[in-house]
């Protein structure tokens, strides 16, 4: 007889501002090291070979259209999933995960270029996760993360402004759909202290794990 296992929790952050994510991802995942729990912090895109692309693509060292790009992120994301040591094999042994950015995150940038219908569908073989938080992060506070890192001029700000809260509508869009199939996504307001994020993420992280 096989030995089982029991199966992990998949839990996934979502957002627009990508400090505020990583801030938040790190936080529980420190909280349920703390509580002896075995768990696993990744990220997409992946640090696989088709993460690796994705990234050189992103950093503009790579050229493709908007179709093979969200291509990329579908193979990515299957990779993650279904190598040796993925999140399908830590699930299954028990282990849960914390992944930055999953599918939605292709709902949401790619729709800016591409029908959420064919993403969706190209995403269709992807584990649906226990639970994903979305942090709804007001666009300027997003937008002062990326000056930081970036140079922008007042143009560029604008349009930066503008993609941002369009991406925020295809969040929005995208959850509601999902929401309606069964899939449990808790929007977070991000307009708040940081401790009181992580307190609201916590005690569904907490309820989830029972």
């Amino acid at each position: 007889m096989s030995e089982t296992f029991p199966t992990g929790k998949f839990i996934v952050l979502e957002g627009i501002d990508s400090q505020v994510l990583q801030e938040q991802a790190e936080s529980l995942y420190s909280s349920l090291r703390k509580d002896r729990v075995r768990v696993l912090l990744t990220r997409e895109p992946s640090d696989g070979p088709f993460g690796s692309q994705i990234r050189l693509i992103l950093d503009g060292r790579l050229d493709v259209d908007e179709a093979t790009l969200a291509l990329f992120f579908a193979t990515d994301r299957m990779d993650h999933l279904n190598k040796r040591g993925g999140i399908l094999e830590r699930l299954e042994s028990g282990e849960h995960v914390i992944c930055m950015r999953y599918c939605l995150s292709s709902f949401a940038y790619q729709a800016l270029h591409s029908d959420l219908k064919w993403l969706r569908w190209i995403n269709a073989e992807c584990r649906p996760p226990d639970l994903t938080f979305f942090l709804d992060t007001p666009l300027d506070a997003s937008l002062e993360s990326l000056v930081k890192s970036n140079s922008y001029t007042a143009d560029e700000l604008g349009q930066e402004r503008k993609r941002l809260g369009k991406v925020r509508e295809n969040y929005l869009i995208a959850i509601e759909v999902l929401r309606v199939e069964g899939e449990k996504i808790v929007v977070v307001d991000g307009n708040r202290s940081t401790a009181a994020i992580e307190k609201d993420i916590k005690k569904h992280g907490d309820n989830l794990m029972g």
